[in-house]
C-alpha cells in the first residue's frame, strides 16, 4: 500500500502562517515595541533629571551645612510664613530664588513677635532679619536655638520663591 500526500486547497490562503507562528511573530514584535519604548522613556528620564538646573544650584552647599527648611511656593498677594526650629546656636543661611523681575521681603521673626502679630498686637523689638531679596541671593544671620517664623511677603502682587534654610554649626 503505498501513501499518497492529497493536497487540499486553501480557500483563504493566509500570508502569515499557522496560528502558532503568527502567534510567535506578533509576541517578537510586542517585545522589540515595548524594549524600545523602555530605553526611550530611560533615556528621557535622565535628560530631564541633567537639562534643568535647580534655581538655587548655584548657592554652594557647604560640607558642614545642615538644611533646616525647604520650600518651593507660589506667595499670593499677602505673603506666607513657615515655622524654622534652630536646635543650638548657629550660622542659618536663607537662601532665596526669587521670580524674574519680582521682589521678597524676607523677615525672620521669633515665636514670641510671632504670637503678637497673630494676635492683632504691635511685636516687641525688631525682626532678626529683615531683608527685600531679588533673583537669586544668599542671607545669613546668628541665631539662637529657638522656634522662629520665617515670613515672605512679595512687593509686587502673587511670586514664586524657593527658599532654603542651612544651618552650620
Amino acid at each position: 500500500m503505498s501513501q499518497f500526500l492529497i493536497q487540499i486547497p486553501r480557500l483563504c490562503p493566509s500570508h502569515t502562517g499557522s496560528a502558532p507562528a503568527r502567534s510567535d511573530r506578533t509576541a517578537r514584535r510586542f517585545f522589540r515595541a515595548f524594549r524600545a519604548a523602555a530605553v526611550i522613556a530611560c533615556i528621557l528620564l535622565l535628560a530631564a533629571g541633567h537639562a534643568s538646573a535647580g534655581p538655587l544650584d548655584s548657592i554652594p552647599v557647604g560640607p558642614s551645612d545642615r538644611v533646616i527648611l525647604n520650600q518651593n511656593v507660589n506667595l499670593s498677594e499677602n505673603g506666607g510664613a513657615s515655622n524654622l526650629f534652630v536646635p543650638q546656636q548657629a550660622t542659618v543661611f536663607f537662601d532665596v530664588a526669587v521670580q524674574s523681575g519680582k521682589k521678597v521681603l524676607l523677615m525672620v521673626i521669633t515665636e514670641d513677635q510671632w504670637k503678637a502679630i497673630s494676635s492683632g498686637e504691635k511685636p516687641s523689638g525688631s525682626p532678626i532679619l529683615r531683608r527685600h531679596v531679588s533673583g537669586v541671593e544668599s542671607v545669613s544671620v546668628s541665631i539662637p536655638r529657638g522656634t522662629y517664623a520665617v515670613a515672605m511677603i512679595p512687593a509686587q502682587g502673587a511670586t514664586q520663591v524657593v527658599m532654603r534654610a542651612r544651618a552650620r554649626y
